[in-house]
């Protein structure tokens, strides 16, 4: 069994942290920090099989590349599997709007292997 490297940027710690800090306000500390553990844990899960969990529903914007989705405590972490890699592209709450490319594309990352 393959350990895959899980790999995300700047943007996707902010988003956790402003989840983070939006349960605090608006729901406890102990809500707050259990969401987010369950979010590291399934965010860590991806490193075997991630594969496992489906693509997402807006599958057709991204062209040739699997983008998938694992849904855990009301959002959607979603990411690509490359080679030995698992990028997080995004989290956001699963309400939202659909998923579109530009959503996930940042200067730090471009839509293609690394």
């Amino acid at each position: 069994m393959q350990k895959l490297q899980i790999v995300f940027d700047s943007l996707i710690v902010q988003k956790l942290d402003n989840i983070f800090n939006y349960l605090i306000l608006n729901e406890s500390l102990e809500i707050a920090n259990s969401v987010l553990d369950n979010l590291e844990d399934s965010i860590e899960s991806l490193e075997y099989f991630p594969d496992r969990f489906s693509r997402v529903f807006e599958e057709s914007e991204f062209g040739d590349f699997e983008v998938r989705n694992i849904f855990c405590s009301s959002f959607r972490i979603i990411y690509v599997v490359l080679s030995q890699q698992v990028r997080i592209v995004d989290v956001r709450h699963a309400a939202m709007e659909p998923l579109s490319k530009k959503d996930i594309i940042t200067s730090s990352w471009e839509f293609g292997p690394s």
